[in-house]
């Protein structure tokens, strides 16, 4: 089971993703003769073993090149990049939000905020700047710093896709070097980090102006996490229930609060994506390659046609699948 720590258990818990990692040799066995003992031998000595050393497992082979970052040293330095992009004086100005560690240990992410949020215009809305802190011990996710926007009354965010800072730690030896390669990213981006606020109040107003019925907002869910009436099978069945009867209360919910519109849907897209426990439905729904920031640009676009379409934008068949999920 995958562990999830939210911001009132942190920092207590945070040196649970800090558990210990090396690179390790790898040796094999030889076919065991009829008689005698087995013998093992050194494969390669060009590829290691990334060893969960708490667990006496290995994650994942890789190159001698290869450079081992571990959690605790990711997050370091994701709290210096924080410090210049949210304009702090120091370390203790970031605090840590949420964190979560793979249920096999290999895939961290730690998202992180100014505590500092006073000043930042952003704050009229009730969101402000975040970082999350992307890392993985078996190649699946290279290291990432993505910033996106988060909900301080709702504890609740989502990641805006122009800004993604990365660099493949296989192309590196030294970290210092893999360092330097993210602070030339940052200053290429300084720009774009400095207009991201002015856009999203710009497009917080957008939303505000589309109108979306309260109806809507399950066969838009179903359109974006590919939901289709195909999908039941047993021990899903029951989640998709849950699921259905979460999103439509938050549509109830959301649209009293910021009317009918396309920020309420915005609202209720986040807090699922951020809150909700979707480990049973993981192989139906796209979760992870869903981005809400990128659908939000994707509406937005498409809404300014003159032609434009609530209904042909959903599509029939997101209707159609919420509709069923409503008879379930």
């Amino acid at each position: 089971m995958r562990i999830v720590i939210n911001e009132k258990d942190l920092p207590g818990r945070l040196e649970e993703l800090f558990f210990p990692v090396q690179l390790r040799l790898l040796y094999w066995e030889e076919e065991p003769p009829l008689m005698g003992p087995v013998h093992v031998k050194e494969c390669d000595p060009a590829f290691f073993g990334v060893l969960d050393v708490d667990k006496s497992r290995i994650f994942a082979a890789v190159t001698q090149g290869y450079l081992l970052i571990t959690n605790q040293v990711a997050y370091n330095f994701g709290c210096e990049i924080a410090q210049i992009l949210f304009h702090t004086e120091s370390k203790d100005d970031i605090k840590c939000i949420h964190a979560e560690l793979s249920s096999n240990r290999a895939v961290c992410q730690i998202d992180l905020r100014s505590k500092l949020d006073i000043g930042q215009p952003l704050m009229n809305e009730g969101w402000c700047f975040f970082m999350r802190v992307i890392n993985s011990y078996n190649k699946t996710k290279k290291l990432e710093y993505i910033v996106g926007f988060f909900n301080v009354a709702h504890g609740y965010g989502f990641l805006d896709n122009t800004i993604a800072i990365s660099a493949n730690t296989a192309h590196y030896n030294q970290f210092r070097s893999y360092q330097m390669d993210i602070w030339k990213q940052i200053k290429e981006k300084e720009h774009v980090i400095k207009q991201l606020e002015l856009t999203f109040l710009s497009k917080i107003s957008t939303l505000k102006q589309l109108l979306i019925s309260k109806e809507s907002i399950l066969p838009m869910f179903c359109k974006v996490f590919g939901i289709k009436k195909t999908n039941i099978n047993s021990p899903q069945h029951q989640s998709l229930i849950d699921t259905k009867n979460y999103i439509e209360k938050q549509a109830t919910d959301l649209t009293q609060q910021y009317g009918q519109n396309a920020y309420a849907l915005l609202n209720v897209f986040a807090e699922y994506e951020y809150k909700y426990d979707t480990n049973s439905l993981r192989f139906l729904l796209r979760q992870d390659q869903f981005k809400l920031g990128k659908w939000v640009d994707d509406l937005i676009v498409n809404s300014k046609a003159a032609d434009f379409s609530l209904y042909n934008y959903i599509g029939k068949e997101a209707y159609d699948a919420a509709e069923w999920l409503r008879t379930l």
